[in-house]
């Protein structure tokens, strides 16, 4: 049992090479022990360990677990491997692996380099598995730097789309009733101004001194207040023109924007479709392995997708754990014969839920 605590989603080269052998999973149990190797068998009976077989227990809410570290050294790769008794399920392995280390406590852990984009795909691999082929096999190809024809223009019209600020649109209400408002002020201060000259055409038939004079103050007044009120009815409706222009720019942007966004989306479909039709050819030569073919075709229960899976798997490197099912690993010589097929570490188990 390793002691030693593997920082989780730290990047490894070791599969660069299809020789190298990858990098082991650290498993650490609620008690707080640990082991590492590429081959970690999970089983919901019982084991019962050889006489020369280590034996590490530990309590927890779900069972005793049994340890027992297994020699490899016979294998064409150094491969370690261990066995478990527990009833975790496949999903929470899965699930464990995605999370990464630490994990809160009385969870157990598995540290591993990250998973590559195309891990997330996979997922459990059971004989009918719920995989994403299209979406795995394009992530392998932006992985491997897959180029298109469509590159150039997208990358002209992201920056395109860079370049536009995404300016909102002005809300004009405040300013339209500004100008209403200075409208109706405007318009009942001309009447003012009327009603008063014509008192004073009145007054002055009359030769009524006094009352000539308080309606000239008054008529003043009226006519100070109603150039006040033009010149804010005039700057109101500069304003409200001036929104207007910013409104309608902001429209224009908008719809350029939107445009080119959807330009972009038409291209990113293009450039996902030429990466996937790049790849399947690879693909397709892979999934027809003779040891692949001839374990799907061994078992009436294993469908087209686990072979899909198993393609994939080979034709990139996942990093992190595989997760197995403990059938499919003996349709394919076992757990360890899988995991040197696929040049994998691989965690195996039985309970799926």
């Amino acid at each position: 049992m390793s002691s030693h605590h593997a920082t989780h989603y730290t990047h490894t080269d070791n599969h660069n090479s299809t020789s190298a052998v990858p990098p082991a999973a650290t498993i650490e149990l609620p008690s707080g022990q640990q082991l590492q190797g590429h081959i970690i068998e999970f089983s919901d009976s019982p084991i019962q360990p050889d006489s020369s077989d280590q034996i590490i227990s530990s309590d927890s809410k779900r069972s005793q677990k049994a340890i027992r570290p297994r020699s490899n050294s016979q294998l064409e790769l150094r491969y370690c491997s261990h066995q478990l008794n527990t009833d975790i399920s496949l999903v929470e392995l899965d699930q464990a692996v995605h999370a990464g280390a630490p994990t809160p406590s009385k969870s157990l852990c598995i540290y591993s380099p990250a998973p590559t984009p195309v891990r997330e795909y996979i997922g459990v691999i059971t004989h009918n598995p719920n995989i994403k082929r299209r979406d795995a096999l394009i992530a392998i190809g932006q992985l491997w730097g897959i180029k298109t024809s469509y590159d150039a223009s997208f990358r002209s019209v992201q920056s395109a789309i860079d370049q536009l600020e995404s300016s909102s649109v002005p809300d004009l209400t405040s300013a339209r009733e500004r100008v209403a408002t200075a409208g109706v002020d405007v318009e009942r201060l001309h009447e003012r101004v009327a009603m008063l000259r014509g008192r004073m055409a009145v007054y002055h038939e009359s030769d009524a001194t006094a009352d000539i004079t308080e309606t000239e103050v008054a008529l003043k007044d009226t006519i100070r207040t109603l150039s006040e009120a033009s010149t804010e009815e005039i700057a109101a409706a500069q304003r409200l023109a001036q929104l207007m222009d910013i409104a309608r720019s902001a429209r224009d942007q908008k719809e350029k924007r939107l445009s080119l966004i959807d330009r972009r989306q038409n291209l990113t479909r293009r450039i996902r479709t030429a990466i996937f039709d790049a790849v399947k050819t690879k693909f397709d030569n892979i999934r027809q392995t003779p040891w692949i073919t001839d374990g799907i075709h061994s078992n009436d229960n294993h469908t087209s997708a686990l072979a899909d899976a198993l393609a994939i798997s080979l034709l990139t490197p996942l990093r992190a754990p595989l997760v197995i099912h403990k059938h499919v690993a003996s349709t394919f010589g076992g757990a360890s014969a899988l995991a040197i097929r696929l040049n994998a570490t691989v965690i195996v188990g039985t309970a799926t839920t």
